[in-house]
């Protein structure tokens, strides 16, 4: 006879219950939380409104500190009052209202009829003053509505997200100060960002930008500019007017050298590793074409002081004398977009030796600065300094 403990164990286990189903918060419940937010933020943009009577808001007395990384703020010291400490992630007003809302699950992320995280971000912002607000890797595409913030945001950071597009409304933050979008598919920097008067540091690096635009060459109190690991083959002249400018980064682009209008700057670091600078590569990066007849032809009648003059003179004629260069190695004019050499210049900016890149008016002039000894600066602006050039064969 089977034992009790046998007949036991043959017995069928009953079947395991399933757990029971917890059901979502209902649709009701969301909206009515997204009105709370979004009555919370209409309020502090009235507390806003309502200035005291040295015009002073009450919510700007609120200070915020920035976290900035260690690099950035030895390379912009001056910056050091305004952006120190950590950024503001969660204060208590979005925690009392939205808890555990930015967490993975939340039911907030799945729910068209609520408040996004980036919406939250912005109440933060609202609440501690105004001044900074990041919407670090929320992979977004779209830029949420910064019109609160138009007038007191000074630092922004859009990076690791999904922009394909710059947003250009960004330039409607008139004080901004702080401007970053690393690691973003960005192929191109819109004309406009001159708007950014206040811009100090602009960080736009592994985007896919091809070209920088003129109009970043006038922001007048750019101190801090990085634009690595793009695909940059070239930069103009007209970085030579970012006077303020003490930091630059290129590193990982295309770059056979610097544009020599850069040797106008008072740079205190400059990064430009991991491009095509190497000595290997100048024979290859300053080889040249022959120079159009049309360009030669011009540059001639340029050099005769009364045919200029004659009104007779074709209509394409005059345009072409009108479409006129500086040369970079006599500053004489120059018609066309001239002939490419690389020179190198040691000892400046801290490094040890960086090519620029110099466009020459004539094949006879193209032949008198290569074969020059003398300093690049001496030699361009007759001062005397350290730095020591070197000829290229």
């Amino acid at each position: 006879m089977p034992s009790e403990r046998a007949r036991l164990l043959r017995r069928p286990l009953p079947p395991k219950k399933n757990p029971p189903i917890v059901k979502s918060l209902p649709s009701p419940i969301l909206s009515e939380l997204a009105a709370l937010i979004r009555m919370e933020v209409q309020t502090q943009m009235m507390c806003r409104r309502s200035c005291l009577g040295d015009g002073t808001c009450r919510s700007e007395q609120k200070s915020v500190e920035i976290w900035v990384p260690p690099g950035e703020r030895q390379a912009v010291q001056k910056q050091e009052n305004l952006y120190l400490g950590t950024e503001v992630i969660l204060n208590s007003v979005t925690t009392k209202h939205f808890q555990g809302s930015r967490r993975t699950h939340s039911p907030f992320r799945h729910s068209g009829e609520g408040i996004n995280p980036s919406e939250l971000a912005i109440l933060d912002c609202l609440t501690e003053g105004g001044k900074a607000l990041t919407l670090k890797a929320h992979f977004i595409a779209l830029l949420p509505d910064l019109t609160p913030l138009a007038q007191s945001l000074l630092y922004l950071n859009l990076s690791f997200n999904d922009f394909t597009i710059f947003p250009v409304e960004v330039y409607e933050l008139t004080q901004l100060e702080v401007l970053k979008m690393r690691d973003n598919p960005i192929e191109e920097i819109p004309t406009g960002i001159h708007r950014l008067t206040r811009l100090k540091t602009f960080v736009i690096s592994f985007c896919k930008i091809t070209s920088l635009p003129s109009e970043l060459y006038q922001l007048p109190t750019l101190q801090f500019l990085d634009v690595s690991y793009n695909l940059l083959s070239s930069l103009t002249n007209d970085i030579r007017k970012l006077r303020t400018l003490e930091y630059l980064n290129v590193e990982g682009n295309q770059l056979p050298g610097l544009p020599c209008g850069a040797l106008r700057l008072s740079l205190t670091q400059l990064r430009i590793s991991n491009n095509y600078m190497h000595p290997y590569f100048w024979k290859s990066c300053s080889w040249n074409s022959p120079q159009d007849l049309q360009h030669s032809a011009t540059m001639t009648l340029s050099l005769t002081d009364t045919c200029p003059r004659y009104a007779s003179l074709p209509p394409e004629a005059q345009k072409a004398l009108n479409r006129v260069g500086v040369c970079d190695c006599c500053r004489g004019p120059m018609y066309g977009p001239g002939l490419k050499v690389i020179r190198p210049c040691y000892n400046i900016f801290g490094l040890h030796r960086v090519p620029f890149i110099f466009y020459a008016c004539t094949p006879a002039c193209h032949w008198n600065f290569k074969i020059q000894t003398k300093s690049l600066s001496s030699l361009l602006y007759g001062e005397d300094t350290t730095h020591n050039s070197e000829q290229l064969t």
